[in-house]
């Protein structure tokens, strides 16, 4: 498991686009503890107070998602899922929609593949977002 604290919040969509489970934690909660409850797990922060702290803590240098992204990376184990299998909100494992006639008027009904997270009643599919995303990926020499 990753942690990431509450200043990486673009970068946690970043890695769940890539499949890895990991966990935000709160802006409301003391370095102390943070490093009490996931001291044992990766954290990565822009905090370098709490990096120097943890014992598995990374201080993320730039504020600037793309470069955080080809930051960590290297470091990171193996994701855990699939790319574009995860909500980039929650986390939660995302299931394709089969019946197309009851989604909301927003979602575009030509795309090949919609998927669905229950947790945060979000829909995803392959559009503009997603584009973008490899682009910024590609820049940095990850291909998806």
């Amino acid at each position: 498991m990753i942690v990431l604290d509450a200043m990486l919040g673009r970068l946690s969509r970043y890695l769940r686009l890539l499949g890895y489970d990991l966990i935000c934690v709160s802006s409301d909660l003391s370095d102390d503890i943070i490093i009490k409850e996931y001291g044992n797990y990766l954290i990565l922060t822009r905090d370098r107070n709490l990096a120097r702290k943890a014992p598995k803590g990374i201080y993320v240098i730039s504020d600037n998602v793309t470069e955080q992204t080809k930051q960590v990376l290297p470091i990171l184990p193996k994701p855990d899922h699939e790319k574009f299998s995860l909500c980039t909100i929650c986390g939660n494992n995302l299931t394709e929609v089969v019946d197309r006639n009851k989604l909301p008027e927003y979602v575009p009904k030509d795309k090949d593949k919609i998927y669905y997270c229950e947790k945060c009643n979000k829909y995803y599919w392959y559009g503009s977002h997603l584009k973008n995303f490899e682009k910024s990926m590609g820049k940095i020499g990850i291909e998806i």
